[in-house]
């Protein structure tokens, strides 16, 4: 695949430094742009991640480019080769990859599909990667003998941990099936059906010289000088960084925090702290899982590299405004006109209380479902505070809407604000096994510009973080209160890892994700907290938002429709109280 996009570059490291469970570290595209790469973003890049975490990537790398330089129709011995790291690697992860194997088969199942209906399925490269994707999808293998015990032979690659082990293997494969007399191809393959001329030619291909310049290649790497856990792997990502003795747990858990605070900034708790709120939110799907609080502090990340990107993704941001600062103005001003309407009154409101004077008619609820609010108390327009939590998805897979998002978030921030409307911005993402929530301007902040000091990185746990940021007003009861958020109708996080050794965590994406998010949304409104999704994605997701938020979701593409529809719905969400 290509990668040329800034979007893509962030991703793809984002999931390489999950895996590697190393941060900040240049990552090296070179092997992801190699034509086998044909899956979609994620998968491509947690082959490449785990290549990094199994392999020495330097040597992988090295390889293939030998390879291309000097043998002519390299493209089979390639197709081979990466087909033996991807079931090396993918293998070896799924392990403490949740997710990957649902990835992996419908990554398959796509490709089997497109590569079926085109005319090149019976080249030697596309039939093995036929052949091999039908094998780890159950399918039954309708291909020439020789095909097939390539296939099986690759298979003895997922037992494969180390650099040294993986070259023996392949270099029994080419001895075994990369013969050199036309007579002893065609008599392997005269029995298959379906097989053209050209096929066969290909089969055939000699490659006698080649064979003399791979095996010398590998002895270079395997030669006495040459420690596959030191220097070079060193270099490229430890092996080693998958397995977690138990033992360690606790000083393990304090090294990540510190990892944590390096990567988002100072954590807000201690790790006692962090532990009771775990036991209460961290339950049933999110079990095992950990919270991290941050205001973001850029000064208490100690790490240049990081310190650095997330300076370049806040200048990003700040740019997106001034470069359209009066455009963005306009909206800021029309915004707060609309919710003006609601509030221009001043005359005395009544309201249902928990004393006052008696309603005979709501008594029956206070029997019947425990309701106790059965009384009428007046109030002034001007003595009922309002309170909204802006909260913005801040996953990778949003990176490409990064700096509009964070704009939007300024606009509905700073109009509230001119209003004197009580609001907070906070964020969420989930890396490693954390769920970051990150708070940007809390309630008796003026600080709207803290908008911009939103990124993107990692994966998602829509329901955990949802969850746990309504209640953060739960003290502040005599507030009506309304969460705003910002979704990419994905609430799925399919990079966390688990330690080798320990109960496997429970994955959280499809249904399951969706589920769990829709439940945490009607939780909160069940708590009289006003919930409005905001969703600028494809038509074909609108079913998601629309089970996750009932109607209460705008789907909006322009910042003229943010203005308008957040608008009336705050409008909306006001004059309730005053009717």
């Amino acid at each position: 695949m290509e990668v040329s996009s800034y979007y893509d570059r962030g991703r793809i490291s984002n999931i390489v430094w999950t895996i590697t469970d190393k941060y900040g570290y240049e990552v090296d595209f070179s092997l992801i742009e190699q034509d086998y790469f044909s899956y979609e973003l994620i998968y491509n890049a947690t082959i490449i991640g785990s290549v990094y975490n199994i392999l020495d990537y330097k040597m992988i790398a090295d390889f293939i480019k030998s390879i291309k330089e000097q043998i002519n129709k390299a493209k089979e011995i390639l197709t081979l080769f990466f087909m033996c790291i991807e079931e090396t690697c993918i293998n070896k992860n799924i392990e403490f990859i949740k997710n990957i194997e649902n990835i992996r088969y419908e990554n398959y199942k796509y490709n089997i599909k497109i590569l079926s209906e085109t005319g090149k399925k019976d080249k030697l490269y596309n039939m093995l990667r036929l052949a091999y994707w039908h094998n780890n999808t159950d399918k039954i293998m309708i291909f020439p003998h020789n095909i097939i015990h390539i296939i099986r032979s690759i298979g003895e690659f997922k037992t494969v941990d180390n650099t040294i082990d993986f070259i023996e293997k392949f270099k029994k494969i080419i001895n075994l099936y990369f013969k050199f007399e036309e007579d002893n191809i065609n008599q392997n393959i005269e029995n298959a059906q379906n097989i053209n001329e050209k096929t066969k030619s290909a089969i055939a291909i000699s490659i006698k010289n080649n064979k003399e310049k791979i095996y010398e290649f590998f002895e270079e790497y395997t030669s006495s000088e040459f420690n596959p856990n030191e220097s070079i792997i060193e270099k490229n990502f430890s092996t080693d960084s998958s397995t977690i003795d138990e033992k360690e747990d606790i000083s393990k858990e304090e090294e990540n925090l510190k990892k944590m605070e390096n990567y988002y900034g100072k954590t807000m708790f201690d790790i006692n702290k962090l532990h009771i709120l775990e036991k209460k939110y961290c339950k049933d799907i999110h079990h095992a899982y950990k919270l991290f609080f941050t205001k973001g502090d850029l000064s208490s990340i100690k790490e240049d590299y990081r310190k650095n990107q997330i300076e370049q993704e806040q200048n990003k941001n700040k740019y997106e405004y001034m470069s359209k600062k009066e455009y963005y103005d306009r909206s800021i001003e029309k915004l707060k006109s609309i919710i003006k309407q609601s509030l221009a009154q001043n005359e005395n409101v009544k309201n249902k209380s928990y004393s006052g004077n008696v309603d005979a008619r709501l008594i029956y609820k206070a029997e019947k479902i425990n309701d106790y609010k059965i009384f009428w108390k007046e109030k002034r327009r001007d003595e009922i505070k309002f309170l909204v939590d802006i909260v913005i998805d801040s996953s990778a897979s949003l990176l490409e809407k990064q700096s509009k998002l964070s704009v939007q978030a300024y606009i509905i921030s700073k109009a509230l604000e001119d209003l004197k409307i009580e609001n907070s911005i906070k964020t969420f993402n989930s890396f490693m096994d954390y769920t970051v929530i990150k708070i940007l301007k809390d309630y008796d902040d003026m600080k709207s510009e803290n908008c911009f000091d939103y990124f993107c990185s990692g994966g998602n746990r829509d329901g955990l973080a949802i969850d746990v940021i309504g209640s953060m007003s739960n003290n502040m009861s005599d507030y009506k209160k309304m969460m705003i958020i910002f979704t990419d109708a994905k609430p799925f996080d399919v990079q966390v890892l688990h330690a080798i050794g320990t109960k496997a965590k429970k994955p959280y994406q499809g249904d399951i994700a969706i589920d769990d998010t829709a439940n945490v949304i009607r939780k909160l409104r069940q708590k009289s907290t006003k919930v409005c999704g905001i969703f600028s994605g494809q038509e074909e997701d609108v079913g998601v938002i629309r089970y996750i938020y009932g109607s209460d979701f705008l789907h909006i593409n322009s910042v003229e429709q943010l203005s308008t529809k957040v608008g009336r719905f705050i409008s909306d969400y006001i004059s309730n109280f005053y009717e």
